[in-house]
């Protein structure tokens, strides 16, 4: 279990175009702190930046341009849940092995975000410390096909820890999202 805090980029892989940050199991919780002037991206490589599995939660600086996951050569997403929030998106590749989802909010919000499958049962939820536009996140739990809504807000019970529930044993809907 990691956890790393810092006033930019918490993790970086710096090498211009070669530099490559794996993440292959266990848990990393990156966060870029919320000061005054402060910017950063959650996680960033100069390179590329490969989830094999495990749990990473890549949060950037709630009041800067930048990106929860951000790489120069592109983000691949192959296992594990990943969740990354900024106020911009930085494209996670086509090419990856797990469906991933990106939310674009108009203002931004720190509410609870709720996913539900077309039946209401929550695929992914997680509790937003700071305001954020832009979020992407991925879950073995995705599958495609399915129809999902997105819910902000609402009554939750279960097991979380820095924000991702892990699991959801209850969950009252909140206010329905709209997409166009």
């Amino acid at each position: 279990v990691f956890h790393v805090y810092a006033c930019d980029d918490p993790l970086n892989v710096s090498e211009d175009g070669v530099g490559v940050l794996t993440v292959n199991d266990g848990y990393l919780f990156s966060s870029v702190k919320n000061i005054a002037g402060g910017e950063g991206d959650g996680i960033d490589s100069n390179g590329s930046i490969v989830f094999n599995g495990g749990t990473a939660i890549n949060l950037a600086h709630p009041s800067s341009a930048d990106s929860g996951i951000d790489s120069d050569m592109g983000s691949t997403i192959n296992g594990g849940v990943i969740v990354g929030a900024g106020n911009m998106y930085d494209p996670i590749d086509s090419a990856s092995q797990q469906l991933f989802m990106m939310l674009e909010f108009a203002q931004k919000t720190e509410d609870l975000l709720v996913v539900t499958d077309a039946d209401g049962v929550p695929v992914f939820a997680y509790d937003f410390p700071y305001d954020y536009t832009d979020i992407a996140f991925s879950t073995p739990a995705l599958t495609e096909g399915e129809t999902y809504h997105v819910y902000l807000g609402g009554e939750i019970e279960g097991e979380e820890q820095d924000g991702l529930y892990t699991t959801i044993t209850a969950y009252t809907p909140g206010t329905l999202m709209q997409h166009g």
